[in-house]
């Protein structure tokens, strides 16, 4: 998951994820949601139950209760004692970084690291970019910890990776045992070269106990919903996805006080190896509102990510009635892993979150617009654009595949009110027995020309449809043709 950030609801800007495709590319940061106050003074969690010391059960804290003599807090109640001993990180071809000193700010922990470039060639020294973000602290992986350093050619440069403490609270992190850094170097010609996996320890590493179950137990505590104003609406412990080492444990759906809905799924690496997970086909009560990949995260061997999939990102809020999603009932991820250079890849699976007891089922009321050979499309509505600037309508449909095999689908020759009009329909694969948001965007460049000012004006619609098999083989072409009045 990428690293929390304060705001004080969860609703954030999605991201681009580098080099994977999605449905809007667009994944959020959750500390809106839940970072902890600090210029207000509040303190750490304090329902998260403490550790038994003389218990041989599962821990419920990631500290031990004894703190050091030479550990200080700041008013968030992180501590500010734990050191380090110099120590090189990156020793390769020339290339050499060393981690210096582990100091603390009023608002941020910083790991001073000292970049040198003794080969013949100018780099770029990075971390925790959206293209290779692995960086983790205590053994919980974080979008913290960015650099982006330029050092020629027989230069050395100085930088600064930080952690907030509002982030690492917000995981129920109140001190830093261990660091582990993901970096990479870049010449001229753009050729990127990733060291190892580079671990810090601090002088609290003897002492601390690694506990991921701090992280949820935090998370769905009753303080940080009552403090930040969101509330826990489904948490399970459930072990949902366990494929060569590397598991799904735990589920946690928030709202916040919009209204809006982020999933995050609590992920856990057991393999030797970096995994990259990737999230797809993601499905709201039965109804598929994303059929491709939306997110891929990386996860270091032996640590934990929080992957958040923000639900009003996926698919718009708007639109959500319109499928006849008025509360979530069920959730279903595809989940597909492979190491970092793609080289291994598991099969796709799925998983769902039964978020509530009531039956899901896909809601197909509607307007049959097109129904061959076990296709159909299903009209739902018009919308108009997300934004004031966006002057675009947007055509909804329902598309259900029970033709017995994956099929492709597209669309073109459209017209309103029998005027031809520009479109832009993205199509899709859809699987077998599946039902599937098509949405067509109309440009508002044609509307003038069919005497379309309001939607209200719209009284027919068609187009062609076009199918196609999983090998993007033509099979055959029909007419989607409906009133909306």
């Amino acid at each position: 998951m990428g690293a929390l950030k304060k705001v004080t609801v969860l609703l954030v800007a999605g991201v681009m994820i580098f080099t994977m495709s999605s449905c809007g590319n667009r994944s959020i940061d959750l500390s809106s949601l839940l970072t902890t106050e600090l210029t207000t003074g509040s303190e750490i969690i304090s329902d998260v139950p403490a550790i038994n010391p003389d218990s041989d059960e599962g821990t419920e804290s990631n500290t031990k209760t004894d703190t050091p003599a030479n550990t200080s807090q700041n008013k968030s109640g992180f501590k500010q004692g734990a050191t380090i001993n110099e120590t090189v990180l990156v020793d390769e071809n020339g290339i050499k970084v060393i981690a210096k000193e582990l100091t603390y700010s009023k608002y941020a922990a910083n790991l001073e690291l000292t970049l040198e470039n003794n080969s013949d060639t100018d780099i770029t020294l990075l971390s925790g970019t959206l293209g290779y973000s692995c960086n983790s602290v205590n053994g919980i992986m974080l979008s913290d910890g960015y650099i982006n350093s330029d050092v020629k050619a027989g230069k050395k440069a100085k930088e600064s990776v930080s952690f907030k403490y509002e982030d690492l609270l917000s995981y129920g992190i109140d001190e830093i045992a261990d660091i582990e850094l993901g970096i990479y170097s870049r010449s001229e010609d753009s050729e990127d070269i990733y060291y190892p996996i580079s671990q810090i320890k601090t002088s609290a590493f003897e002492s601390h106990i690694f506990d991921a179950s701090v992280a949820r137990n935090t998370i769905n505590s009753s303080k940080m919903q009552s403090d930040k104003g969101y509330t826990v609406k489904y948490f399970a412990e459930e072990k949902l996805y366990d494929v060569d080492d590397v598991s799904i444990v735990s589920e946690i759906l928030f709202e916040d006080s919009d209204g809006d809905l982020t999933l995050l799924i609590e992920t856990v690496n057991n393999s030797s190896y970096q995994s990259r997970i990737a999230i797809e086909d993601i499905k709201l009560n039965g109804v598929n509102v994303c059929s491709s990949r939306w997110t891929s995260e990386l996860i270091n061997s032996g640590k934990t990510a929080f992957i958040d999939i923000d639900l009003e990102s996926v698919f718009d809020k708007r639109y959500w009635e319109m499928f006849g999603i008025t509360d979530i009932k069920s959730i279903e991820l595809g989940i597909e892993q492979s190491d970092r250079e793609g080289e291994y890849e598991s099969s796709p699976e799925s998983i769902v979150i039964p978020v509530s007891d009531g039956e899901s089922s896909v809601d197909t009321s509607g307007v049959v617009a097109y129904n061959e050979d076990g296709v159909k499309v299903i009209y739902k509505g018009i919308a108009g654009g997300k934004y004031d600037y966006d002057e675009n309508l947007y055509l909804m449909l329902l598309v259900e595949n029970t033709s017995g095999r994956k099929i492709y689908i597209d669309a073109d020759n459209a017209s309103l009110n029998d005027f031809m009009v520009d479109i832009f329909a993205l199509g899709k694969y859809i699987e077998e027995g599946d039902s599937v948001v098509w949405e067509i965007e109309i440009y508002d460049r044609s509307l003038e020309d069919c005497d379309v000012k309001e939607i209200s004006d719209i009284e027919n619609i068609e187009f062609t449809v076009e199918i196609r098999d999983e090998n993007w083989r033509y099979e055959r072409e029909g007419v989607a043709s409906f009133k909306t009045k």
